[in-house]
């Protein structure tokens, strides 16, 4: 995903999508594939989605942050302005008169039990299927700014944050990893490599440079 267009590797030469293929938006931000293998692409003027060698657009009229499936087959979408569950057919939006803590979704992720977890600028929320639940520094997160969540393979959570660092949550508890530590308080990316080493992207505090940290579980 660019910001001109959607680009498919076949193994020897990239072929490039964009609005003149019926892709909603040239300005691509999210990509996820569900159960069925049909593919799901978030970008700046909606929704769409990719089956059969074709395009159909789901009307979303907002930047999209995350797609996330969750084991019912509904598709969850983070936004600039709510979040939405489509379900085959309609697409529902949820704010914060919900229970959001802010309109805001940057990302949306599954844990192992099914339950769905967002991130946003004002916590870690949980969404039972029934209760939103916001988790802040106050419950052991690091900072209120989450940016990144990631489901690790040994079950738990790690949560980005922009400017307090990375934690990883077992189900009950926060454990935190600060600049104190040796990283870097921005963290904007996490990817778990299959030996579970967990790799970083990070930033100064100024915004400027950017770094590439490895984090074995005890060390960076």
């Amino acid at each position: 995903g660019t910001r001109d267009g959607l680009y498919c590797f076949n193994g020897q030469q990239f072929r490039r999508y964009t609005k003149a293929e019926g892709l909603a938006h040239d300005r691509v931000t999210a990509i996820s594939q569900d159960q069925n293998g049909r593919l799901w692409i978030g970008t700046n003027g909606g929704i769409s989605l990719y089956e059969k060698g074709r395009f159909s657009s789901i009307e979303c009229e907002d930047w999209v942050q995350s797609i996330c499936h969750d084991r019912e087959g509904n598709t969850w979408v983070g936004t600039f302005s709510n979040l939405g569950r489509y379900d085959e057919q309609d697409l529902l939006s949820f704010s914060c008169q919900d229970g959001l803590p802010e309109e805001i979704v940057w990302r949306v992720a599954l844990d192992d039990q099914g339950v769905l977890w967002f991130a946003t600028y004002s916590g870690a929320c949980r969404y039972d299927g029934q209760h939103f639940t916001t988790f802040t520094t106050a419950d052991g997160l690091p900072n209120n700014r989450v940016f990144q969540i990631l489901r690790g393979q040994k079950g738990h959570l790690w949560f980005a944050t922009i400017g307090g660092g990375f934690c990883r949550y077992d189900g009950s508890s926060f454990t935190c990893f600060r600049e104190e530590d040796g990283l870097v308080d921005a963290v904007y990316k996490l990817y778990e490599d299959q030996e579970g080493t967990l790799w970083l992207g990070v930033v100064d505090n100024l915004g400027t440079n950017g770094t590439l940290c490895r984090f074995d579980g005890s060390s960076f």
